[in-house]
């Protein structure tokens, strides 16, 4: 079977997820112990992945939390060994550890994730006819339209959508706790796995408008262009003056 490429939010490309373990593990050697990782590359790598990680852990809260304020490594003591592991410290000085194989790995919730999918599937024409619409209210004589992040003029082929204020995820996780489902998913709420099942699904017709409903009353997305750096993105997020994409 081939290898599967993985690529991070921030655009890190690896030829699969062995080589993306690799990578970061040999990042973990690279710095000393108990102190704040300074390489501005390596500090966005690790944006990346944790966010990656949030992808996978919907079921839970965030890693990313509030925003990262540094990287740093440290020896963990479980199971009465040790070893070294990395430690987000957020910007309210509160601090996780996480796992390099399950960030990598994308490993949170089976349901949790396929939940997400669904979610996602449920606002997709709805963000495509919205994003259609913002190029023609605000495009200029040679249809670009400025990116939110970066200030450039851009095309709608060089454009995608960005969360603001509340990300994808919490909006999903919100929705769950509202419905009632944050421990348990009911059945038929989502298309089960089998087999030649490719795209996860709404199975209620009733969820699958509820989520749309909540999604369009919370979400605030923006335009931004498609190689707009992590950084950039994540510095417009919390307070930002943007032309909202309208749902």
């Amino acid at each position: 079977m081939p290898k599967k490429p993985l690529v991070l939010p921030n655009g890190k490309a690896f030829s699969s997820r062995g080589a993306a373990q690799t990578y970061f593990l040999d990042m973990r050697m690279r710095h000393a112990l108990n102190t704040p990782i300074a390489n501005p590359a390596d500090h966005e790598d690790l944006i990346a992945l944790l966010e990656r990680y949030d992808e996978a852990i919907l079921d839970g809260p965030s890693k990313t939390g509030k925003g990262i304020a540094h990287f740093e490594t440290r020896m963990n003591r479980t199971n009465g060994g040790t070893n070294i592991g990395f430690w987000a410290v957020r910007v309210d000085n509160s601090e996780t550890d996480f796992s390099i194989i399950k960030a990598v790995a994308g490993k949170g919730s089976t349901e949790a994730q396929q939940f997400s999918d669904a979610c996602r599937v449920a606002i997709v024409d709805d963000l495509s006819q919205a994003k259609l619409a913002h190029f023609v209210t605000w495009g200029d004589t040679d249809g670009k339209v400025r990116c939110e992040a970066t200030g450039a003029r851009i095309e709608r082929s060089e454009a995608r959508t960005d969360y603001v204020i509340t990300l994808f995820r919490d909006i999903v996780h919100g929705f769950r706790i509202a419905q009632g489902w944050e421990e348990l998913l009911p059945d038929g709420v989502i298309t089960r796995p089998n087999d030649a099942q490719t795209i996860t699904r709404f199975e209620d017709p009733i969820a699958a408008v509820a989520f749309r409903r909540y999604h369009h009353g919370v979400a605030q997305i923006r335009i931004v262009a498609k190689n707009a750096s992590g950084v950039t993105l994540r510095a417009g997020r919390s307070e930002p003056p943007f032309r909202p994409l309208k749902l």
